[in-house]
Formats: C-alpha cells, sequence, structure tokens
C-alpha cells in the first residue's frame, strides 16, 4: 500500500509539474502573439520627387501614416546628399490611425549649397518606426561678400572694424581695455569672438547689435595668459578656444558650448585646427621652444603626437584620412602632409632659408603663401611655384573667393593684390592689425 502511495504521489507531481510547463509555454506564447512587431507605413505625397526648392523656403510636407494600432509621433528633417542631417529635426506628438499629416517646413538654411537632398518623414507607434524619403533639388542663395572685418590692438586695447566691399569708410563697433590673443567670425551666424589674454575674458557677439551671446571669464587681473588662442572652423562650424590650463574648449555655430577636454601636460597651446572628426592642436613644452602637433579625436582622445620644426601656420583637409600642414621651420618654409591613419608626415615642397610667415588656399590643391622672400603662388598637383610679388612680405595673407583678391596684412596696412601681383588697394589703421575676415551672406 505504501509503495502505491508513494507511486501515486509521484505519478501526481509529475502530472503537476508538465501541466504547469504547459501553461506556462501557453502564456508565453500568448505574449509573443500580442508583441507588436509591425512598423508603420508612410507615404510622402508632398513634396513631390525632385521638386525644386531655395534654401530658405518654407515646404509643404503632407503625408499619410497607417499603423496595425496607431501612430503615436512623427519627425521630420532634411538629410544631405550623404543621408547626414542638416537642419534641425521637427517631432510632433499625435495619436491617430491612419493619420492624414501636414505641415509647413521652414528650411531656412541659407548656408546650404545647390544639390541634391532628401526629406525624410519617420512615424513611430511606440514600439516600431517606419520611414519615407522623399529626393529634392535645393538651389542655394548666390554667394555674395558683405563686408570684411578688422581687429587692431594696441598694448591693452582692441577696436573691431567693418566696411562694406564697395565702400571706404570703416565703422567701429568694439572698443575694449584688453590684450588681444584671437579673433574669430563665424558669418553663416553672424558671430564674431574676441579673446584678451592676461587681461578680459573671450566674449562672443552677434554683428547686428554687437550685443554679448557667450561670454568665458578670463581671469581678471595681470597674471600668465589665461586664453592662447581663438579661432572658428568653417569645416564643421566650431569656434575653438585655447586655454592655458592647458585645455581646448569647443563652441558651436551659435557660440554654445559643446566639449571641453585637458591638453598635454606641462604644455601650451599655440594654434587649434578642427579638421573633420578630428582635432589639431599646436603645442609647446613650457621648458623649451619646441614645437609639436598633437592630433585628437572626439570628445579629447589624443591619438597622435609628433614633433614639429616650428610653428604651424595653416592646415587644410586633403583627404578624409589626410591633411595639408604648413609649417615655419627651423630650415625654411614647408608644406607636409599628415596622414592621420598612420602618422605619416611627409615634406612634399620647401623653401630653404625662408621663414614662412602665413598660407591661405585658393582652391583644392592650391594655396597662397607668404614668407621672408615675398608673396608666392603653390600647385600641389603640378608642383609649380609662381612669385606673386618679390616686393611685399605680408604677416598675413588671405584669398578672398568672390573678387579673387589676395588681402594682406602688415603692421597697420591692410593692401589688396590681384593672383598675378598687381597691387588693388591699401587702407591704414591707428593701431595693428592682429585679425582680418570676410562676411558672406551666406
Amino acid at each position: 500500500m505504501k509503495s502505491f502511495q508513494i507511486r501515486f504521489s509521484t505519478t501526481v507531481n509529475k502530472a503537476l509539474v508538465h501541466c504547469s510547463m504547459l501553461l506556462l509555454a501557453l502564456l508565453a506564447l500568448s505574449c509573443n502573439e500580442e508583441k507588436d512587431e509591425e512598423a508603420p507605413l508612410v507615404l510622402i505625397s508632398a513634396p513631390f520627387e525632385n521638386q525644386n526648392f531655395n534654401t530658405i523656403d518654407t515646404l509643404l510636407v503632407t503625408f499619410t501614416a497607417t499603423d496595425n494600432e496607431r501612430v503615436l509621433s512623427v519627425d521630420i528633417e532634411i538629410l544631405d546628399e550623404n543621408f547626414q542631417p542638416v537642419g534641425q529635426k521637427y517631432t510632433y506628438l499625435v495619436s491617430d490611425n491612419p493619420l492624414n499629416f501636414g505641415t509647413d517646413f521652414l528650411l531656412d538654411k541659407p548656408q546650404l549649397e545647390s544639390g541634391i537632398y532628401y526629406v525624410v518623414v519617420r512615424a513611430s507607434d511606440g514600439s516600431n518606426q517606419g520611414s519615407a524619403y522623399r529626393k529634392i533639388w535645393l538651389n542655394a542663395i548666390p554667394l555674395e561678400l558683405e563686408g570684411i572685418f578688422v581687429a587692431t590692438a594696441s598694448f591693452n586695447n582692441v577696436k573691431v572694424y567693418s566696411r562694406p566691399p564697395d565702400s571706404s569708410l570703416w565703422t567701429e563697433h568694439l572698443d575694449r581695455q584688453v590684450d588681444f590673443v584671437g579673433a574669430a567670425l563665424n558669418y553663416k551666424q553672424n558671430i564674431f569672438g574676441l579673446a584678451g589674454g592676461e587681461l578680459g575674458d573671450a566674449v562672443f557677439y552677434e554683428t547686428g547689435e554687437w550685443q554679448p551671446l557667450q561670454t568665458v571669464d578670463g581671469p581678471g587681473f595681470p597674471s600668465l595668459p589665461f586664453f592662447t588662442g581663438l579661432s572658428f572652423s568653417n569645416d564643421v562650424d566650431e569656434f575653438l578656444l585655447l586655454l592655458s590650463e592647458p585645455r581646448l574648449r569647443v563652441y558651436d555655430a551659435f557660440a554654445a558650448g559643446l566639449i571641453g577636454f585637458p591638453l598635454q601636460v606641462e604644455h601650451r597651446p599655440v594654434s587649434a585646427y578642427a579638421i573633420g572628426d578630428k582635432y589639431f592642436v599646436v603645442e609647446k613644452p613650457i621648458t623649451n621652444n619646441n614645437y609639436s602637433l598633437a592630433t585628437y579625436a572626439r570628445p579629447g582622445l589624443l591619438l597622435s603626437f609628433l614633433a614639429v620644426p616650428g610653428p604651424v601656420r595653416g592646415m587644410f583637409a586633403k583627404t578624409p584620412e589626410e591633411v595639408f600642414v604648413w609649417v615655419d621651420g627651423t630650415s625654411g618654409a614647408r608644406l607636409s602632409i599628415l596622414n592621420t591613419v598612420t602618422n605619416l608626415f611627409s615634406i612634399i615642397f620647401e623653401r630653404s632659408g625662408e621663414s614662412l610667415k602665413s598660407a591661405d588656399r585658393i582652391s583644392q590643391n592650391e594655396f597662397v603663401f607668404s614668407t621672408s622672400a615675398g608673396l608666392f603662388r603653390y600647385n600641389f598637383s603640378t608642383g609649380a611655384t609662381v612669385v606673386i610679388s618679390n616686393s611685399v612680405s605680408p604677416s598675413v595673407v588671405k584669398y578672398e573667393s568672390i573678387s579673387g583678391l589676395l588681402y594682406t596684412s602688415s603692421a597697420t596696412l591692410l593692401q589688396r593684390y590681384t593672383l598675378t601681383g598687381q597691387f588693388a588697394g591699401s587702407e591704414s589703421f591707428n593701431q595693428n592689425i592682429r585679425y582680418f575676415g570676410f562676411d558672406y551672406n551666406r
């Protein structure tokens, strides 16, 4: 009897276990069947395929979105030909099925170049997202030169002026008691930055009313330089502010802070460049006059560090992995190519015995540069060097593409030359010119 009871109890227990497992499996199957895995279907009706717009137009975007349950939100944005966002993404909360949606999408991107772009609409039901694309063509506003900006400085005073390209009348915008270490202009958003070193703050101004948009406090009393440089990269639309800590602070096109990271210890940053997804910082040890070029990945990882024979006067993108580097070397002015993958630093052009003062790009592979021996053009594709002038040796030279003129500065003089060396005009200021730049309409 006892053995029968044991067998009966065991049989019952096994049956209960099997029933429990079957019940759990049915529950799991039921849950899986209830899980929503169907994405909304999006159909764009406007704009139509290959429709033409200007880069400041308002686009009518209409579409339908259907789902097996309910559409809860939609996103609309513009992508470039490489499917990268070129502006703000707009999100709308909804609750409907099917959803018939229409809105006016303000593009307002005058800085965009003409070309193919995409309107993308994404619809979400909370668990899944469906999307649709519509190819459009954007026509850029013709690029025009609107003005020239100049910053002059004496010992503890900086003044900022501007004038239209067809006028000789300069308007004074700023008169600050500060020592100059850097200035930068973002003409796309009309923002001008000015940084002091031992005295004064770094301030970003809106160039219409010249009201401060952002202020980065300096030390407030004479000491070692607090800021050591300020520049703007048109490649990535970012302001680069160097601190003597040493540290690099990065601000976006609207002067809003993005990131900041420490640089090499016991070094002082001299200049910085943002190209592609990397930052290049020229640094000097605090104990000697040697120069180095450090490469940092976003958001501040040190990738490489190599010695350079002198200060870097310009860096320009060559390929996604290579950059042109103009250096004022101890043996002469030189142009090198830095491969950011292999860290190979190759000299491709040199003028022995001449000190390099400034360099700028005319086209992808052509440059203008100033040395102690004169003003020159160099073509990387052909290897040819052309003398623009042996009689001038400006401190800074910049190429203005609309007029096709070279603007140069030396002490208090701002001068203009054609690419063949013909003199095109000159203007003088009461203080030495420390910065000049060009203001365009987009």
